[in-house]
C-alpha cells in the first residue's frame, strides 16, 4: 500500500505519511513517552529490521493499534501470540566476547565451552555497562527490562553491578522513568556519567593483588589492563543485557535461554 497523502494545515500542500516509522519516532507518533510504547504499544506490533541495529514499525500497524485503543476505551489489551516483549528480548541469543580480542565473538553453550576450556574463571565478578559506549537511553532500557523482572521474583546481583549512563541527560531520564529504582532493587549501583573502568580510571579495590578473576562489560575494547591495571582480569564484552543477566547470575557459564536463577548459585 503506498504512503497516504494528508492535507497540511499551516501550509495546505499534501504531505506524504511515511510508511516505515522508526522506533526513536514512533513514540512520538502516538503522543505518548518511550517507557509507556514499550509498555503499551510495542508487545502487540511487529517489528521491522533497519539495517544492522535499528528498529522500526509498519505506520499501518501503530494506526490499527491506536483504533483498537480507542475501541477499548484505553483498557490495556491482550498481546499477540505467547510471548510478550520482555520475553521476546529473552530470547535473543546471548553472545558475548572473549577476554583480551574484542573480534573473537562466541554465542550460547559455545561461550560457556570457552570459559571452560581457556581456564577463565567461571566467577563472575564484576558486570559494567557504560559509559560512552551501549550505554544509551535505549541500551539501559533494555538492560532495566531483565533487572525489573529479576527484581520482581526477588533476585539480586550476585557479581558487582555497576551501569554509567551515557550522558547526563541519560541519568536525569533514566532516573525520571523509574529505571535506576528497576537496577537499585536488584543490587546495582548507578554512577554519575563519567569516564571510568572503560578507559583504565578504575581505582578498583584489591587490583594491585593482580588476582585471577573475570569481569564482563558493554565497553568496546577489552585488552589486557585496559580496565584496571590488573593483567589477570579477564574481560568480555557483551550487551546490556547480557552483562545484566550474567550479574544477576554471577556465573560466567550462565545461559539465559536454557538455566534458571533461583538464587545465587555457586555452580551450574
Amino acid at each position: 500500500m503506498p504512503p497516504q497523502p494528508h492535507n497540511s494545515a499551516t501550509s495546505g500542500s499534501l504531505v506524504l505519511q511515511p510508511r516505515v516509522i522508526r522506533f526513536k519516532d514512533a513514540p512520538g507518533y502516538l503522543g505518548m513517552d518511550r517507557n509507556r510504547f514499550n509498555d503499551e504499544v510495542r508487545p502487540f506490533v511487529t517489528e521491522v529490521r533497519m539495517g544492522k541495529q535499528g528498529v522500526a514499525f509498519d505506520r499501518l500497524d501503530l494506526d490499527v493499534w491506536f483504533e483498537e485503543y480507542k475501541n477499548r476505551n484505553g483498557r490495556p489489551g491482550q498481546p499477540k501470540g505467547e510471548l510478550t516483549w520482555d520475553e521476546r528480548k529473552l530470547r535473543a541469543s546471548p553472545s558475548g566476547k572473549g577476554s583480551g580480542t574484542s573480534t573473537n565473538k562466541s554465542t550460547d553453550g559455545a561461550f560457556a565451552k570457552a570459559v571452560k576450556d581457556n581456564g577463565y574463571p567461571a566467577k563472575l565478578d564484576v558486570g559494567l555497562i557504560g559509559s560512552c559506549t551501549n550505554s544509551s537511553y535505549e541500551d539501559i532500557t533494555r538492560a532495566a527490562s531483565v533487572a525489573r523482572q529479576a527484581g520482581e521474583k526477588l533476585l539480586k546481583v550476585a557479581a558487582e553491578y555497576t551501569i554509567t549512563p551515557g550522558s547526563e541527560l541519560v541519568r536525569y531520564t533514566i532516573e525520571r522513568d523509574g529505571l535506576i529504582k528497576s537496577f537499585e532493587e536488584i543490587g546495582g549501583v548507578v554512577l554519575a556519567n563519567a569516564c571510568g573502568p572503560c578507559i583504565g580510571q578504575w581505582a578498583r579495590h584489591g587490583a594491585d593483588k593482580q588476582e585471577k578473576n573475570s569481569i564482563i562489560t558493554s565497553f568496546n575494547r577489552n585488552f589486557a589492563k585496559r580496565n584496571d591495571g590488573n593483567p589477570n582480569t579477564h574481560s568480555f564484552v557483551a550487551s546490556p543485557e547480557i552483562v545484566t543477566a550474567l550479574a544477576i547470575a554471577g556465573n560466567m557459564t550462565f545461559n539465559p535461554i536454557s538455566h534458571i536463577v533461583i538464587k545465587r548459585p555457586d555452580t551450574w
